[in-house]
């Protein structure tokens, strides 16, 4: 289990979801294996969702260097998403994601299920 598992606060996640994060391609992966710090999240550091080891949305940002990805769970419209910092190569953090019309607009752009 890792040591450190830094959960981002709704305005730590937002800051990384700035105007140059596009929808990763079909044949993109994430630049490291993040499922070890996902199985070594406790029930409290995840709201309590349950995650499906599935992959619904993978985001880069290419300019900032960072990777969104984000795994489905068990609530509808909820996903637990790892920030990766693909620069240094390891994991920056994990945020709960409701996805809600109070988001901001540039988030809203990038699922089109919430129009």
């Amino acid at each position: 289990m890792l040591k450190f598992m830094a959960r981002l606060d709704q305005n730590e996640f937002f800051l990384t979801m700035d105007d140059d994060v596009e929808l990763a391609g079909e044949s993109d992966a994430p630049c490291l294996d993040f499922w070890p710090y996902v199985d070594g999240l406790d029930e409290e550091a995840i709201d309590g969702v349950a995650h499906q080891f599935s992959v619904d949305y993978f985001f880069k940002n290419s300019v900032r260097g960072l990777e969104h990805v984000m795994i489905r769970t068990d609530c509808p419209h909820t996903h637990l998403t790892v920030v990766i910092d693909t620069n240094e190569q390891k994991i920056v953090g994990h945020h709960v994601f409701y996805l809600n019309s109070d988001l901001p607009v540039r988030i809203l752009q990038l699922y089109p299920e919430l129009d």
